[in-house]
């Protein structure tokens, strides 16, 4: 008998989790082709103003012209739902990548190790590099910690073993006497270069974490005082008339927040626009590991760095996902997967079409439908799952990951997410569990989000109606999530799918959320008439829907929400 819980809980036990994925997009604010051609004709004439247009939350920030000078030297990036953070603390590993990325910092070898660093990290050669070039080192225990904050003193000492610089500075702060001993001198060269300064006090406050925005004034100023410095200037590079490229026909896809857009190959030409993550370009040169594009009606170059060849269309995300697989050539076996709207959920593939694979695509295919295929449990990894992703991308199946996180081994949950996407996953759904209710969970919820945001496309999901559960820091997995995911089983809750619908909406708004995706149920013996009521909620804005779960599903349920609905 399975145990009901008050409203908005969640509810399991050893067959069943209710988890119910479905995506509410907010409408997109359509700007007319007039705005668009005089926004980008401004973005030609000013540079500087680009990166906050696209980034919605650096205007008017105090340091908003050194973000945007950071983001177009391509040091750091916003993230995929068009933000910077630019008050958000950043991870030791995070710093190591802008200060490599800032200065051009490379090792061919790496001779450093340590115990918290897995080859399989993103930042690993990152932090090796760093440590290699004696910038930054680990600590006593051999660990290099790199989801620990870094403090202002930190930040500075990497800075000055970095650059080298030496003001040969006395400045003295107020509150001197709480720099530490080996932080002191590079404090005070850097402050004396006027490359950092303290607060309006006469504090320097060196135990305080590092911001996103006071990284990259603190490295904007270091490049600009090394630049004076410098006796020897490069001539500006005219645009070469005279550039190899090799032809190719290919959509592309921006997976960089906020990518440029130059006159020919290279960084060093001129900015004729910027494009963000998700945009779709048609690509017709190559040259240099830079794609000649179709951009404002005419020729531009972006780099490779920060697109992807794909064939798909994007729907916020989770649209079509097909690769064109060229063993695909029977067109009698050929689907439509444009426009996939409902995603159901895979908690165990043993159970669903008993394990069988070709059974699940050809349901996939006939009924128009996605998969979000559970790869980990907390820290264990279900490893046969993980590669039935790589079989349904390659058969042209659109398909996620997702996994239950509770934060107690976040050094195995993070692995598991990277691991995700290396199998192949399009995006990452966070099953948030009520561990992280404990208020001194926040820490580890912000280091979780922010070291998985870096990975790929993620999303969080969680209870139906957030004020059961105030505790779970909300704000903080709606700061790094491109979606807030409330599994909304209205029949468990003993709501109508109507008031499900409204009240999750609802509630996950007032906690921040700025995209929300619901999750229906297609299990429990729900009436298929209550699942197409749900289902047209969200098709009336224009949402994806996700569905618990497929090896619950009768045969109506999943006609309902596949051939049925169309």
């Amino acid at each position: 008998m399975r145990n009901y819980l008050h409203k908005g809980r969640k509810m399991k036990n050893n067959i069943f989790k209710d988890n119910y994925y479905y995506l509410c997009k907010k409408l997109v604010i359509c700007f007319s082709v007039l705005s668009i051609m005089l926004t980008m004709m401004t973005l030609s004439n000013n540079n500087s103003s680009a990166a906050s247009i696209l980034l919605n939350d650096i205007q008017n920030h105090w340091a908003e012209k050194d973000i945007e000078k950071a983001v177009d030297s391509g040091y750091v990036k916003g993230y995929t739902d068009s933000t910077f953070k630019p008050d958000m603390p950043v991870t030791r590993a995070e710093c190591v990548s802008m200060l490599n990325s800032a200065f051009g910092v490379t090792t061919k070898e790496s001779t450093a190790h340590f115990t918290d660093v897995s080859t399989k990290d993103w930042f690993a050669a990152n932090v090796w590099t760093a440590a290699n070039a004696s910038y930054m080192s680990g600590y006593p225990d051999n660990t290099f910690r790199p989801y620990n904050f870094i403090t202002r003193e930190q930040c500075a000492m990497a800075i000055f073993n970095l650059t080298k610089i030496n003001a040969n500075s006395k400045k003295v702060f107020q509150d001197d006497g709480q720099i530490a001993n080996w932080s002191r001198n590079a404090v005070t060269a850097l402050a004396s270069a006027g490359i950092i300064s303290g607060y309006n006090d006469g504090k320097f406050y060196p135990a305080k974490n590092v911001t996103r925005a006071q990284a990259v004034v603190m490295i904007n100023n270091a490049k600009s005082y090394l630049s004076k410095m410098s006796e020897n200037t490069s001539p500006p590079q005219k645009d070469s008339e005279n550039i190899e490229i090799t032809p190719v026909r290919s959509s592309i896809v921006v997976t960089g927040s906020i990518v440029n857009i130059r006159a020919n190959p290279g960084t060093s030409y001129s900015v004729i626009g910027q494009v963000k993550s998700g945009d779709i370009l048609e690509a017709n040169g190559l040259s240099n590991n830079w794609y000649r594009v179709l951009f404002n009606g005419s020729t531009g170059w972006i780099t490779a760095q920060y697109v992807k060849e794909t064939s798909e269309t994007s729907r916020g995300g989770y649209g079509r996902d097909n690769q064109n697989n060229s063993s695909q050539t029977d067109n009698n076996n050929e689907q439509n997967m444009q426009n996939v709207t409902n995603y159901v959920l895979i908690w165990k593939l043993s159970q669903s079409e008993s394990g069988n694979i070709d059974a699940l695509i050809e349901k996939a295919k006939t009924l128009r439908i996605g998969y979000v295929i559970k790869t980990h449990d907390g820290s264990a990894w279900w490893q046969e799952q993980a590669d039935a992703i790589k079989k349904f991308k390659a058969a042209g199946i659109p398909c996620g990951a997702w996994g239950y996180c509770y934060g107690n081994h976040l050094q195995d949950e993070i692995n598991n997410v990277q691991k995700s996407f290396e199998a192949g996953a399009s995006f990452y759904i966070a099953d948030v569990e009520k561990e992280y209710e404990n208020v001194n969970m926040r820490d580890k919820a912000q280091q979780f989000m922010s070291a998985i945001s870096q990975l790929g496309p993620v999303d969080y999901t969680s209870y139906a109606y957030p004020t059961y559960h105030s505790a779970l820091p909300f704000d903080i997995f709606n700061q790094y999530a491109r979606y807030a995911m409330p599994q909304s089983y209205w029949k468990l809750i003993g709501d109508s799918p109507q008031e499900c619908y409204d009240r999750s909406v609802k509630e996950y708004k007032a906690t921040g959320a700025k995209n929300i995706a619901l999750m229906g149920m297609i299990c429990d013996n729900v009436a298929v008439s209550e699942i197409k009521e749900f289902q047209k909620l969200c098709l009336n804005n224009n949402s994806p829907i996700f569905w618990w779960d497929y090896q619950e599903a009768s045969p109506e349920m999943l006609n309902a929400i596949g051939i049925d609905s169309f």
